[in-house]
């Protein structure tokens, strides 16, 4: 659910910023491809009112919504009016500012303890720009946690001005103050916290993503701390946490590692080495191969580990990034070893789709000639054949060779996620063939996306 959150929240900014309910559009299939609203933004919601309302209630209340309503057409307020009867609440406030209301809050959070009083006090700021219609304030309940050495504490407060100050029991000072438990509310938020607290986050939190939010902000930390003895401090506490039970704690704490360059014959080289052959979970794998790519290579160590992995064909993804670690360190023959990575076929050239991008980072005209043969061959899976396209984007602006051949496909084939890739090339590439192209495929495309694409981009390529 976090997920879905920060999905949702990078997606609804400027111009694509809208209330969930809405019905203007161009065409009917843009409220659900533009700004996250309909998926990303209303799970949030949905997941905020079951929080307010609480289980029972909010399960209840559907049951009544589906029951009252099977077989009917529907519009919000029917939704709204079945919770209410089902809580005796009155949820108007919420739906005004959560649905009917673009946007979401954006908190600034700060925290004091006061020793001789035994409080903490917590300065709570909503930020949000109001221009476009956002509310200034979002009135909302809040789980605030305090924990010192006697314990966790959790206190509900409710949040309903634009600057205000809460104060809790804190009889010791606390390791942290937490806004929002459980991340319950679709939000922007920025803590202000110290590295001790940071650290206790990471190593002792219950919950899930507030150790993976811990773990990201120590890895800013440790890539511009400059005291020693506080770097290894964070480096061991990253590194424990390479043990965590969850396995997206343990993808952030290899992640965590990628702003820093190491050698392999140090520790956390040495343990994402380990991590990367042991653990049992593909994507933690592929995070610690990702982050050994930006590491130093010595005598072709990491290129070796990167071949030794992708035969241990541990999973799909797994091969993709040990194939990029190859890449990344230009290790021996790297170039023909990759191509003849791609000559195998699998259901649904998943390999081919997790290999492509190694491809791509070995600069070159034989880099570009593969690629550009990926995309045109046709026995080739559509989604392989997608992502070698995107690949191309970067490496052949000014290419009037590549243009005309791509041009002369978007103009042929029907499989609309090539189409899709095609017109982010010729984008990119820039040049009057692939600008005439576009134009004349906008025309003709089925798909709102692809037209949207080519509008946004031709609003910056001059006619």
């Amino acid at each position: 659910m976090r997920d879905v959150q920060d999905f949702y929240t990078a997606s609804d900014v400027g111009a694509l910023r809208r209330p969930h309910v809405w019905s203007t559009y161009r065409e009917p299939f843009d409220l659900f491809t533009r700004g996250g609203q309909a998926y990303q933004g209303a799970a949030s919601r949905l997941h905020l009112l079951r929080f307010q309302l609480g289980d029972e209630v909010f399960f209840r209340g559907l049951r009544r919504y589906v029951a009252e309503h099977r077989g009917r057409a529907v519009v919000t307020d029917d939704f709204r009016r079945a919770l209410e009867r089902e809580s005796g609440l009155d949820l108007r406030l919420f739906f005004e500012q959560w649905f009917f209301r673009p946007g979401y809050p954006e908190f600034e959070v700060s925290w004091q303890w006061n020793e001789a009083r035994g409080v903490v006090r917590i300065d709570v700021k909503q930020s949000q720009l109001t221009a476009d219609g956002t509310p200034a304030v979002f009135t909302v309940p809040v789980d605030i946690e305090v924990r010192d050495q006697l314990g966790a504490r959790s206190t509900r407060v409710t949040v309903d001005q634009r600057s205000e100050s809460f104060e809790l029991p804190a009889p010791a000072r606390p390791l942290w103050v937490v806004f929002d438990k459980h991340g319950w509310i679709p939000k922007r938020l920025v803590s202000q916290r110290s590295t001790p607290e940071w650290l206790a986050l990471a190593s002792m939190s219950d919950d899930v993503n507030e150790r993976r939010e811990a773990l990201r902000e120590l890895g800013l930390l440790l890539a511009r701390e400059t005291d020693a003895d506080l770097r290894w401090r964070i480096a061991e506490t990253v590194l424990g946490e390479l043990q965590d039970r969850n396995p997206a704690v343990r993808v952030a704490a290899a992640r965590a590692f990628g702003q820093v360059s190491a050698r392999p014959e140090n520790p956390i080289a040495m343990e994402l080495v380990s991590v990367a052959g042991r653990d049992d979970v593909a994507m933690v794998r592929v995070a610690a191969l990702e982050t050994l790519a930006v590491f130093e290579d010595v005598d072709g160590a990491l290129a070796k580990l990167g071949r030794q992995q992708y035969d241990a064909r541990f999973s799909w993804a797994t091969m993709g990034a040990a194939a990029r670690l190859v890449a990344r360190h230009k290790g021996r023959d790297a170039f023909d070893w990759i191509v003849n990575c791609l000559d195998e076929s699998t259901l649904h050239d998943a390999l081919r789709c997790a290999v492509l991008p190694a491809l791509a980072l070995i600069p070159g005209e034989e880099s570009v000639e593969r690629l550009r043969k990926a995309v045109l061959d046709e026995s080739w899976s559509v989604d392989a054949r997608a992502v070698a396209a995107r690949q191309l984007a970067p490496l052949v602006r000014g290419r009037s060779d590549v243009s005309r051949d791509l041009c002369e496909l978007l103009a042929t084939t029907d499989l609309v996620r090539l189409q899709s890739a095609l017109i982010d090339v010729l984008v990119a590439i820039d040049d009057a063939q692939a600008r005439l192209a576009l134009r004349e495929f906008h025309g003709r495309a089925i798909d709102a996306r692809q037209r949207r694409a080519i509008e946004t981009h031709f609003s910056l390529i001059p006619r």
